[in-house]
């Protein structure tokens, strides 16, 4: 430095050759092969592995993961029919209930793009969103549906009340479209900060990012069709991918927490040992308050915490 003092600091190496070398080497890690296709053609593929197997749960509705991938097939089909598929992008605002599901998957399908909207969050919020976002469509059910027509003024499909749009449309997976359907850099979906410096800034995920995520996480920590995964976070939180998409990527079982089984301690921790819930991922305030209600653990739950993950 004290040589060259017209040289910028950023320009001065700190380490030598053979110690840049080594860190490289450090940084790298292992290689898993790449899943070359976009997150519908990843979680089909998933759906396959035991189509009987059960891919969801919530209250006492029951979907095999023949079934989800054939409803989700069909609304679908129906999005492409309406002219919506790559470069689109459409709006979920849904409760938790098993057409959230549905439509998460067939938006994926048609090869659009996704833009989660909790029912809960503020008017105002939403409404930008979905102005902000140029919406094609929004998927939505009867129990929000005058919340969703309230901030979206465009095509509106309710999906509990109209299976008729979707009931005559075949099953079968779609056909192959390379103008349809999304490719690697793509938008998955599309979704926004919290806005707390401002206004909301919305994200665009790309496919590559998302199939990557559902790929390093089945591997580590890991997700088999074993696995029955409690799933209690909001859409709009980006974690909830883990919870509702990574399980069907591997055949896995999703058992989706209600809105008021999600802020419930107890009702948690009786679905916990009703339906021997194995993996759990939540934020600090979800474990406090698990452990409000007297819960302390589950043999062979394995819980996960922001980047952390142990067993209890």
């Amino acid at each position: 430095m004290l040589g060259n003092p017209d040289v910028p600091v950023g320009a001065i190496p700190l380490l030598g050759a053979q110690e840049a070398a080594l860190l490289h080497e450090w940084g790298r890690g292992p290689r898993e092969p790449a899943f070359h296709g976009n997150a519908a053609a990843q979680l089909s593929a998933g759906m396959r592995i035991d189509p009987e197997h059960t891919a969801l749960i919530v209250g006492d509705a029951r979907w095999s993961h023949r079934a989800l991938d054939e409803a989700s097939n069909q609304v679908a089909r129906a999005l492409r029919e309406a002219g919506i598929g790559r470069g689109a992008t459409v709006g979920l605002c849904l409760q938790r209930t098993p057409e959230l599901l549905v439509a998460l998957l067939a938006v994926l399908k048609a090869g659009a793009a996704y833009l989660p909207l909790d029912p809960s969050y503020p008017l105002e919020r939403l409404s930008f969103q979905t102005a902000d976002a140029s919406l094609a469509a929004l998927l939505t059910s009867s129990g929000v549906a005058r919340l969703a027509r309230t901030v979206f003024d465009g095509p509106l499909w309710v999906l509990d009340t109209e299976r008729h749009r979707f009931e005559t449309e075949s099953p079968l997976p779609l056909s192959p479209d390379a103008r349809l359907d999304a490719r690697s850099e793509d938008p998955a979906y599309l979704i926004y900060t919290s806005g707390s410096t401002g206004r909301p800034k919305g994200v665009l995920v790309p496919q590559r990012a998302l199939v990557n995520l559902i790929s390093s996480l089945g591997t580590q920590p890991g997700m088999h069709p074993q696995v029955r995964l409690l799933a209690v976070t909001t859409l709009s939180f980006d974690i909830a991918v883990s919870e509702l998409l990574l399980p069907v990527a591997f055949g896995a079982t999703v058992v989706m927490a209600t809105e008021a089984q999600a802020l419930d301690g107890h009702a948690l921790a009786t679905l916990i040992k009703t339906h021997g819930i194995n993996v759990l991922q939540g934020t600090p305030s979800r474990w406090r308050l698990l452990l409000d209600s007297g819960w302390r653990g589950h043999p062979g739950l394995q819980i996960g915490r922001a980047s952390c993950r142990e067993r209890v």
